[in-house]
């Protein structure tokens, strides 16, 4: 294992000036000399490299992406040094796709202001293991391709709710039974998706019949579809989604006009990072609107 041997890290340290040492399998290196040394060592180690790739960008190094992120090039003092990673996953938040493991700090860094439930949901979707300690809830990576990624950033998994207190994923079969008996609360179930990653499962008709992280998936009582009539048009929600977006984007409804109808058959409107409305609920239904508004 990596192991450095100087002052309390954190991502954004600059410790061009400072001495330091660190292992690798063992074997002692010394920083910033050694640095050149340490990437030759690492370049076919992904799993090393990313144990302390923070501690090389702290001392300079410049890391980037390349060949549709299987390799990753780290840069020091006009040196070049490719690491070789096995094949990557892709994932997608938004409008964007990012090669995994190669982009993972750079989504946490993105000015956009993602939401971390969105980032934990795209990577269980793509089946990328998430490793979460049992008792502190703390997220300390993900594994691609049978590689050990540390997470980029701390991310806690507990929840307080009703005066308890829960681990995700390991209390999850206990919450979604709390949740159940206050009926699927809209709000509570907002927080589990957009901050926590807890991925809602549906049918065939888009309806959430269970709620899942990781390997662990807990069936809810399905609801039944929402009747809502709007521009002399029926629609089901929420298996006519898609439906309802079109009545907007060909003008025949105004989004106003859409969430008041949408807030009268009990659906709320959840704000995004970015504090605009896009994203209408009602129980454990999640809604992706095709427009904002503030």
């Amino acid at each position: 294992c990596a192991l450095f041997t100087a002052e309390v890290l954190t991502r954004n340290s600059i410790l061009k000036n400072s001495a330091g040492s660190v292992f690798v399998q063992g074997r002692k290196y010394h920083l910033p000399k050694d640095i050149k040394v340490l990437l030759e060592v690492v370049r076919n180690k992904p799993a090393e490299f990313f144990k302390i790739e923070f501690l090389l960008i702290a001392y300079g190094v410049r890391i980037t992406k390349s060949s549709g992120g299987r390799v990753m090039r780290a840069v020091y003092r006009g040196s070049s040094h490719d690491i070789s990673l096995k094949k990557p996953v892709r994932i997608t938040l938004g409008q964007k796709s990012y090669d995994i493991p190669a982009d993972l700090e750079a989504i946490f860094r993105s000015p956009e202001g993602l939401q971390v439930g969105a980032v934990l949901e795209a990577l269980q979707l793509a089946k990328v293991p998430l490793k979460v300690d049992r008792n502190t809830g703390v997220v300390t990576g993900i594994v691609v391709s049978g590689v050990t990624i540390p997470f980029p950033v701390t991310i806690d998994l507990r929840l307080k709710l009703y005066g308890e207190q829960y681990v995700i994923p390991r209390d999850l079969g206990k919450i979604v039974a709390v949740l159940e008996k206050k009926n699927m609360p809209s709000l509570v179930l907002s927080i589990l998706f957009t901050r926590y990653g807890v991925v809602p499962v549906r049918n065939a008709d888009k309806v959430v019949v269970a709620l899942s992280f990781g390997k662990q998936r807990f069936p809810v009582k399905a609801r039944p579809l929402t009747v809502l009539v709007l521009a002399g048009v029926k629609l089901l929600l929420p298996r006519d989604a898609d439906k309802m977006s079109d009545l907007v984007t060909s003008k025949k409804v105004k989004p106003e006009q859409l969430l008041q109808a949408l807030q009268l058959v009990g659906y709320t409107c959840v704000p995004g990072p970015d504090g605009k409305l896009s994203t209408i609920q009602k129980g454990a239904e999640r809604i992706e609107l095709n427009f904002a508004l503030r």
